[in-house]
């Protein structure tokens, strides 16, 4: 379990989403 790959995921997902919608 890595986490700074989880939290880079994470974020990469959550500008991914802004991005759809901005």
């Amino acid at each position: 379990y890595d986490v700074d790959y989880y939290d880079n995921n994470l974020k990469n997902e959550v500008f991914d989403w802004i991005g759809k919608w901005s």
